[in-house]
């Protein structure tokens, strides 16, 4: 996994605030955002290769163990600067 600063970089970044600015003020609840790449064999409009990609089979693991570790961690780690990690 890495940090992708792509143009939709903005959309994912507003969702992701917006679901935190929702779940402030439920106690207890917990949420975060998982950007998957493109599926092996999608193109861009102009039909060349449209960056990374993996097959659905992977993503679909990938999306698991994400799932099952953050059911697994109770307690999210921040870090000195207040971020969560």
């Amino acid at each position: 996994a890495s940090v992708s600063l792509s143009a939709g970089s903005f959309v994912c970044n507003h969702v992701f605030f917006g679901l935190m600015h929702v779940l402030r003020r439920r106690r207890n609840a917990r949420g975060g955002f998982m950007h998957v790449p493109l599926l092996a064999g999608q193109t861009t409009a102009s039909g060349t290769a449209a960056g990374p990609c993996l097959s659905l089979e992977a993503q679909c693991l990938g999306v698991q163990v994400a799932l099952a570790t953050a059911m697994h961690q109770q307690v999210d780690r921040q870090e000195a600067g207040g971020a969560i990690a």
